[in-house]
């Protein structure tokens, strides 16, 4: 009986195994197939992964790139014009010391030269003295005035050379007091640019010249010729020639 049953049980346990063996190699093949397209997609997954991450780390690496490539272009510009700047400011402070040095040397040179401008004077003919010795007058104290700026200094110097220039080249009759034959007398001055001072008396009666250090009288031919002068100056009228002395002829 026992003996039986355990035939019976073996049975059971071969055709258990039996159905086992049949049914294990699809259920594997399914298994594996699974497996494998697990695994693919997983791989798939990671080169995706690994892909999109070198071509984001390329971005960014041209990025920087070209960043750093604008950036020392910037740098190059920013030198150029720092250099230009710098150039620029040097030059600058060289005139501005340049025109310090001009302006502490200036009062100095204005001040000899009105000094040579009034020796000139003393030294010239003797015209419209009263009136030059105060322009010499106002000239020297431009020049000493602290408020006056350097350019207006020099513009009122200049204008006073130009004054004194311009009488090279002009004509006029003035009253003037000069000391004649002793004696200081009201009389009418005709000057011919710095060539000739010629005089006449109020009266007309009498006619001189100034040679050099004094009034002294000309001969009765020159009056006539002075006083034509004189009245073709009054009525400007046209030049026309005239026998006029020069400095030394006389009596």
């Amino acid at each position: 009986m026992i003996l039986k049953k355990l035939i019976i049980y073996a049975g059971i346990a071969v055709f258990i195994t039996a159905v086992s063996a049949h049914a294990t190699p699809s259920d594997r093949t399914d298994s594996a197939v699974a497996s494998a397209l697990k695994t693919r997609k997983e791989g798939a997954k990671k080169n995706s992964n690994g892909t999109g991450r070198k071509d984001n780390a390329k971005n960014k690496y041209w990025q920087l790139k070209e960043g750093l490539e604008v950036d020392a272009a910037d740098i190059e510009r920013l030198k150029e014009i720092i250099a230009k700047q710098e150039a620029f400011i040097t030059s600058t402070n060289n005139k501005f010391m340049e025109m310090e040095k001009l302006r502490q040397n200036l009062v100095p040179y204005l001040t000899t030269v009105v000094a040579r401008l009034e020796e000139t004077q003393r030294k010239d003919l003797p015209f419209l003295q009263e009136e030059r010795a105060k322009n010499i007058a106002s000239l020297k104290e431009i020049v000493a005035d602290p408020k006056l700026s350097m350019g207006e200094k020099l513009n009122k110097v200049l204008e006073g050379l130009r004054t004194e220039m311009e009488y090279g080249n002009t004509s006029e009759i003035a009253m003037e007091e000069i000391t004649y034959k002793g004696q200081k007398l009201q009389v009418n001055v005709l000057r011919l640019g710095r060539i000739a001072l010629y005089m006449r008396t109020i009266d007309d009666k009498e006619a001189g010249i100034y040679n050099g250090k004094e009034w002294v009288p000309v001969s009765k031919e020159y009056n006539a010729e002075i006083k034509k002068a004189m009245e073709n100056i009054k009525r400007s009228k046209s030049a026309e020639f005239l026998n006029l002395p020069l400095r030394g002829a006389g009596q």
